[in-house]
């Protein structure tokens, strides 16, 4: 991995009372800024391994610690009522208050889960210059979240009754810390809580929504995906990137599993550099 780059931590109010955190690298008067959104049972540290390979001269990337994870509070986007849209909203506002998106445009860049709230405001955002998915959410569930009826039932035990909770929590816990392996054994349990509600309150509908409207305002679009992705299958990949259209740039790789951001870092930074150099930038609109 690359010398760790300079690390900036800032906050963001929300009209709510509540602090979104975030964390600034590179340029003080870039040319390009990525904003990044992680994933579930994530944090900005997820993304540590691109940022130095983008950090180019006048680069800027900022990475969110998205509510309910990392240093950003569950109570930013709703507590125990926290969905993929309220998290949606909740950065949404961010980025039309943040000194470093208000006033200027920025790529967008949404992994796993991150990649379904990246839809969502780059459908509802006029000042975008792209939107890059990596290993995303797709518009269909994926291999753990069916039947995804159930993944809902257990969702909505958590968050029904003090009562229920627990036993909820330790069988969401066994699923995907022990059985699946999808989040590592460090994850702590208010992690897993809030990740849950998260990724079973995707709507799916809504989603394909938000592509569509992606595409209509021709919001360019990149895609990434491994074949071998061990929760997203390549299928549902595929399937996601032909709805945005023949202008999308789709990279697929054969190898490097779910966490493509940390195994695909050099390929994948070098064909996001390329991509936003590709773009021919629109003036900034309102957002």
């Amino acid at each position: 991995m690359e010398k760790a780059p300079v690390e900036t931590e800032k906050t963001y109010r929300l009209a709510n009372g509540h602090d979104v955190h975030y964390f600034v690298y590179g340029s003080t008067e870039p040319t390009t800024t990525l904003v990044f959104i992680h994933g579930a049972a994530g944090s900005h540290n997820v993304f540590k391994y691109m940022i130095p390979l983008l950090l180019r001269p006048r680069v800027r990337v900022v990475a969110f610690d998205v509510p309910g994870n990392g240093r950003t509070s569950a109570a930013a986007a709703g507590g125990l009522a926290l969905t993929e849209q309220t998290i949606a909203e909740a950065l949404k506002e961010a980025l039309e208050g943040m000194d470093e998106t208000a006033k200027r445009g920025y790529f967008l860049v949404g992994q796993s889960a991150g990649g379904s709230t990246a839809m969502q405001i780059a459908a509802q955002t006029n000042g975008l210059q792209g939107l890059a998915i990596l290993n995303s959410v797709g518009l269909r569930p994926h291999r753990h979240a069916r039947p995804f009826f159930l993944f809902v039932f257990f969702s909505w035990l958590l968050s029904v009754s003090k009562w229920t909770r627990p036993l909820a929590l330790r069988f969401i816990r066994w699923f995907t810390v022990t059985l699946t392996a999808i989040y590592p054994k460090t994850t702590t349990n208010d992690t897993i809580l809030y990740s849950q509600l998260r990724v079973a309150s995707v709507n799916f509908a809504r989603l394909k929504t938000s592509v569509e409207q992606v595409r209509a305002k021709g919001v360019p679009t990149f895609v990434a995906n491994t074949t071998n992705d061990p929760v997203m299958e390549k299928e549902i990949s595929r399937e996601l990137a032909q709805a945005f259209g023949q202008a999308v740039v789709h990279k697929e790789f054969s190898s490097g599993g779910h966490m493509i951001q940390k195994t695909q870092a050099k390929a994948l930074s070098e064909a996001l550099l390329q991509w936003t150099d590709s773009i021919q930038l629109q003036p900034l609109g309102k957002l």
